[in-house]
Parts: C-alpha cells; sequence; structure tokens
C-alpha cells in the first residue's frame, strides 16, 4: 500500500499536469509537459496515461498529444 506522502506527491504532480494542459493554448506532447514540471518523462507518461484512462485528458487526434 502507498504511503500518504505517495499518494499527496503523485496528486499533486497529476494536477500540476491538468493545469499545464488547460494552461497551453496548444496540445501539449509529454516531453513538453516532462521538461516544463520537471518530472521525469516515465513519471509524466505514467500520470498523463492514467489521467487519460480515467477520463481527465484526451490525445488530439491524429496525434500523442494531450
Amino acid at each position: 500500500m502507498a504511503s500518504p506522502e505517495d499518494i499527496s506527491g503523485s496528486m499533486a504532480k497529476a494536477l500540476w499536469i491538468l493545469e499545464a494542459v488547460s494552461e497551453d493554448s496548444q496540445p501539449t506532447s509529454i516531453a513538453e509537459l516532462s521538461a516544463k514540471l520537471h518530472l521525469s518523462k516515465p513519471t509524466a507518461h505514467r500520470i498523463g496515461t492514467a489521467l487519460e484512462s480515467l477520463g481527465y485528458l484526451a490525445r488530439e487526434p491524429g496525434t500523442r498529444r494531450f
């Protein structure tokens, strides 16, 4: 089971990603999110994919951007 620190850290990162995507006027890639938020690419990908599967993010049709 994850500790409260892990959960709150993951939740904060997920909220940072949602905020970054909503603030950008153009679709955003995982690499761009990773650089902007100082997250590793695997972390940004994992959280972005989780948010997508839950319906909080959607990919731009024909691209890999959110």
